[in-house]
């Protein structure tokens, strides 16, 4: 069955087009048929899902009071243990665990705090900016033009840089 699986994964090509198209499908599919009363917009959230899993613990093991999310009051959301635990099973099938050839770039890790910061300000992850301006909210579409348009122009930048 695992081999099956396996040989069907490898002939499908995961497009970011692909994914983002399967994610709204499953979206808007499970709207349709189980109308969530929480929050759309809280149904991936690197920063409020660990969040939830860190308070929530503390609360349980100290019996103090922080603020946890009404989704995650019962037992908090795993989303980010999911994503670590996916992807450590991921790479080491794929054999890809261990020191690999790159080194640390600290142009990267800047980009990329600045890249969270400004998403962040924004409001939240892309996903939930793109609920948000689904449902009509004119800031939250600004900002999902900004976050298109900053992806568009890093890749142009990236591309020049590497071409000469």
């Amino acid at each position: 069955m695992y081999l099956n699986l396996h040989r069907v994964a490898r002939k499908l090509k995961f497009t970011p087009l692909l994914v983002g198209l399967i994610i709204g499908a499953w979206a808007g599919l499970s709207q349709a048929l189980y109308q969530p009363t929480i929050l759309l917009n809280y149904a991936i959230s690197m920063g409020g899902h660990p969040a939830d899993i860190l308070d929530w613990t503390i609360n349980e093991l100290l019996r103090t009071n922080l603020y946890v999310s009404r989704i995650s009051v019962g037992t908090p959301v795993p989303t980010v243990l999911g994503l670590i635990l996916g992807a450590s099973i991921a790479s080491t099938v794929h054999k890809e665990r261990g020191p690999g050839a790159g080194r640390f770039s600290f142009e990267a890790a800047r980009n990329g705090f600045l890249v969270a910061f400004f998403v962040m300000l924004l409001g939240g992850c892309p996903i939930m900016a793109a609920t948000e301006a689904a449902y009509g909210n004119l800031v939250f579409a600004l900002g999902l033009l900004g976050i298109i348009a900053g992806a568009v122009l890093a890749t142009l930048y990236i591309k020049r840089k590497t071409a000469g």
